[in-house]
């Protein structure tokens, strides 16, 4: 090999080694004031937009190093990341937020006997969905099958997202029984639901750590004084055909910092899934992001 080919080579590698943090974005209204007017110089950052489901996949992979987690995907990625501050997803305590959303063609307690439609790109949800009709509905095993857009055969479908706030709007026809999955959570518990937290990779360095936990700061201290030009903006990139005063509504009912009682409710569903260790079901696998 001669000396040419050899620095070529090198120089390759280095420059896929050392590139900038990425941080991970979730494309949702609730997630929004995170990255509410973020300067076009992120410090370095390198912004990537994706479902819950593939940031946590990419970050398996190395290839995302910090972002708002699933909750479900928070524990799993534990060994090499580490709670940013306080911030987080949750539910406001006196919130109702529209999702993850259960539309079903009959009584929770007969889902037991007909599949259940899951987005791809769900993560916490199959989770969340069994032990609510596990333990609310005395429902065991729930079979959870792609949402895919022939729903004849199905007798509930799961949304998540600005998903969910369309079909809480317009619900598919023959979906009559309308479910928060969140709100079912705080009735049964007592505690807000937790979606999600933001963790970042141990490995970062604290100078870098410690500009993204300013930038997220900023960005929720600016967004809780505008939260019309939060939901406007999102509203624009979106292209959704919602009502502004009701995308702030949508807003005001998740809280964005973490405190004591969601800490409990974290420990409630990390207890939770533990008995019969739901998994998310086996289609709803990494293979979906190659």
């Amino acid at each position: 090999m001669t000396h040419a080919v050899s620095h070529f080579i090198m120089t390759n590698m280095i420059r896929k080694t050392i590139r900038p943090p990425r941080i991970g974005r979730l494309p949702y209204l609730s997630t929004a004031p995170f990255h509410f007017d973020w300067p076009s110089d992120t410090s370095g950052f390198e912004v990537i937009t994706a479902p819950p489901r593939q940031l946590a996949h990419l970050a398996g992979r190395g290839e995302i190093d910090a972002a708002c987690f699933s909750l479900t995907e928070v524990f799993r990625l534990q060994r090499n990341f580490e709670p940013l501050g306080y911030f987080g997803l949750a539910a406001a305590e006196d919130g109702l937020p529209p999702g993850p959303l259960l539309l079903a063609r009959v009584e929770e307690t007969l889902l037991g006997q007909a599949p259940i439609g899951i987005p791809h790109e769900a993560a916490m949800a199959p989770a969340l969905l069994s032990i609510l009709l596990r333990s609310v509905y005395n429902v065991d095993n729930p079979k959870q099958v792609p949402l895919t857009p022939d729903r004849r055969h199905l007798g509930g479908l799961v949304f998540i997202g600005d998903a969910a706030v369309a079909a809480t709007k317009s619900p598919p026809r023959g979906f009559s029984h309308k479910r928060s999955l969140a709100h079912a959570w705080q009735q049964w518990t007592g505690l807000p639901l937790v979606f999600g937290r933001w963790m970042v990779r141990k490995s970062m360095p604290d100078d870098q750590k410690k500009r993204l936990e300013q930038l997220i700061g900023e960005a929720l201290e600016k967004a809780a004084n505008q939260i019309d030009q939060v939901a406007a903006v999102h509203l624009r990139m979106t292209s959704h055909d919602w009502d502004l005063d009701e995308a702030c509504r949508v807003l005001q009912q998740y809280v964005f910092e973490l405190k004591d009682v969601h800490r409990r409710s974290v420990d409630r569903f990390r207890r939770e899934l533990r008995p019969r260790r739901q998994q998310a079901p086996a289609w709803l696998d990494d293979a979906a992001f190659h």
